[in-house]
């Protein structure tokens, strides 16, 4: 549900994005990052077809690991404008001071935190956000066997 969720939240932001817009698609957990292109891909149609077919194999496997793809994110030639974090647990306390670090390195980027479900990751996030300029929301899942 929360990853099927994420996935199409994530598609309809992605194709509501200008022509011009450049993205870079990462989703992480306790493996290795899952990362849609090596580069930054334009917002086009043929990108958005690709995109989807890609989110269709993209699976959880445990954990909310994210520092290797804040890593990877951080590292490319071209360092964003803007990262949308979406995550549906608690991520580890030092990721908060790495995510840090990562970002006083250069222009800094702003991020904002999604959270999908729990609030247990909710304040770790919340000042995530915060000393990167960001905004913090949760979404609360719906429907059945759903908690209020």
């Amino acid at each position: 549900g929360r990853l099927e969720k994420a996935k199409e939240e994530l598609r309809k932001s992605v194709a509501g994005l200008p022509d011009y817009a450049s993205v870079y698609v990462s989703f992480f957990d306790s493996a290795p990052p899952w990362i849609f292109s090596d580069k930054w891909e334009r917002v086009r149609s043929s990108t958005l077809q690709k995109l989807a077919r890609w989110l269709r194999d993209v699976g959880a496997s445990g954990g909310t690991q994210p520092m290797g793809a804040f890593r990877q994110v951080f590292a490319l030639d071209t360092r964003p404008n803007v990262i949308f974090f979406l995550s549906d647990g608690e991520i580890p306390e030092e990721s908060v001071g790495e995510i840090r670090r990562l970002n006083s390195r250069g222009k800094k980027v702003v991020i904002h935190a999604i959270a999908f479900g729990d609030e247990a990751g909710s304040a770790r996030l919340r000042q995530m956000t915060a000393e990167a300029d960001g905004e913090f929301r949760e979404v609360k899942p719906r429907g059945p066997g759903a908690r209020p």
